[in-house]
């Protein structure tokens, strides 16, 4: 192998996916190889013989179908980043956009919403993926979503017209409503149509967008909920499966899909939407408080309401009891904190209030299949220093 193979990352780094891919591919060949990575910021399009014959030794492509299948034809050293962009004999890591709907789905309906809404991209792959995901777990639930497929016009000459239109579709849905969004950029316009409406955010209408976009999702008012796609370890994997194949081993010819780390709660979907105030309130103070070693003696002292009654009262409007929902959101902090932090397997149980830990790997094998060992070894070597910045003062749906 060359001492400085040139790795050509022909991705746009005009978005949050094509940067934190890039930082999850350069710290996989500063781990694992002494490769140059080479990054094109603006993508790449025709012609591109000349890049495949002057500059690469492999690469990373996240590009339209017909340039990836031409590309890959002339560089056999390629990972593609796109589903997609799939095809017979190629090796894609992506963003399994199913999964991003369905923890969409489940994020909004365990906040209580029933009235549920998909705001998509129209003819976009990764939106029908999502959009697939969110109406195949809601269906689980009983629930029917409502699809706003809006041919959005690019353009502030088209802003108002946009506006508008979007604004009118959420209006006529029923409210309390949570709507899930293609991007965060949706997300931002949903709450420009909202307030277009005087509608408000989250009281009338809970929004929640995919990217984890700091600079769009923290700088809107109020700031807005995502998931966070973890496009950090798509690139990291994408750098070990071109690895894999420089070194002459067979790397995986169906697409190796990579979930989402979660959700980051902010200000847009910051209320339980439930008719019943204290169970709302329950609900808050449990999300809340939930890292601590709460349980429903500290629900019930905080809401000054009877267990059988509150009990009574949560199986009503959100499907468990008080003790039930509790456990839910503990093994879900659980495994954030074993994906996303060095803190000892040990610890976590004990903080997190776990009796004993065979009920803590019950807890953790019935959520994810896997052991809480074998959870933290999945995320482990991803956990760099540089990607653990981005998580400090975010607060996260657990």
């Amino acid at each position: 192998m060359d001492s400085h193979r040139r790795i050509a990352f022909a991705c746009s780094l005009a978005q949050s996916f094509g940067r934190e891919a890039l930082r999850g591919a350069s710290r996989y060949a500063l781990e694992n190889t002494t490769w140059s990575l080479l990054p094109f910021p603006h993508g790449i399009a025709t012609p591109f013989e000349g890049i495949i014959r002057d500059v690469s030794q492999g690469m990373i492509i996240a590009a339209e179908p017909d340039i990836t299948l031409q590309m890959s034809r002339l560089e056999p050293m390629m990972v593609n980043l796109v589903e997609g962009s799939h095809h017979a004999g190629l090796t894609t890591v992506c963003a399994d956009n199913r999964a991003h709907g369905a923890m969409a789905a489940d994020y909004l309906w365990n906040l209580g919403y029933r009235s549920l809404a998909y705001l998509a991209m129209t003819g976009l792959y990764d939106s029908d993926a999502r959009q697939e995901g969110f109406v195949r777990r809601l269906a689980e639930l009983e629930c029917n979503p409502k699809m706003l497929c809006f041919p959005m016009l690019w353009g502030f000459d088209h802003w108002d017209v946009n506006l508008r239109e979007v604004g009118r579709l959420i209006a006529e849905l029923p409210r309390p409503l949570g709507l899930f969004c293609f991007s965060d950029f949706y997300s931002m316009f949903a709450n420009e149509a909202a307030h277009w409406q005087k509608l408000r955010v989250p009281e009338d209408v809970a929004i929640i967008g995919v990217d984890d976009n700091d600079s769009v999702c923290e700088v809107t008012r109020p700031t807005l909920s995502s998931i966070n796609p973890d496009y950090y370890r798509i690139g990291y994997e994408a750098a070990a499966q071109l690895d894999r194949l420089i070194r002459g081993i067979p790397a995986p010819t169906s697409p190796i899909f990579i979930p989402p780390s979660g959700v980051t709660e902010r200000a847009s979907t910051d209320i339980a939407a439930v008719d019943d105030e204290e169970v709302a309130d329950a609900l808050r103070f449990i999300r809340r408080n939930i890292a601590s070693d709460i349980g429903p003696a500290d629900v019930l002292a905080h809401v000054q309401v009877s267990r059988r009654s509150l009990d009574g009262r949560f199986v009503r409007h959100v499907g468990r009891t008080v003790k039930a929902e509790i456990d839910r959101c503990r093994t879900d902090r659980a495994i954030h904190l074993l994906r996303e932090t060095p803190t000892s397997v040990t610890a976590i149980a004990e903080q997190l209030g776990f009796s004993d830990p065979s009920h803590f790997v019950r807890a953790i094998r019935s959520a994810t299949g896997k052991t809480p060992t074998q959870v933290r070894a999945e995320s482990l070597r991803l956990n760099a220093p540089a990607r653990s910045e981005k998580l400090k003062g975010t607060r996260r749906f657990f």
